[in-house]
């Protein structure tokens, strides 16, 4: 299990939205966002693939 902290994540809202989309990868096998202590502990097999969707997500939300 990898834990980050994490930046720029401004609203719970936003932390639960990331949390299921990386939830929804298949080499993502748990994932957990406090957005209380700006953490993500992830267990995965495939940290680039991650980040990619992260930065995707990310980019949807400044999109809305």
């Amino acid at each position: 299990m990898l834990k980050f902290t994490l930046q720029n994540l401004d609203c719970p809202n936003c932390a639960a939205k990331l949390e299921e989309g990386l939830k929804k990868l298949d080499c993502v096998q748990a994932v957990t966002i406090n957005f209380a202590t700006l953490s993500m502990n992830i267990e995965t097999n495939d940290l680039a693939r991650v980040q990619a969707e992260i930065h995707a997500i990310r980019a949807g939300h400044q999109a809305d």
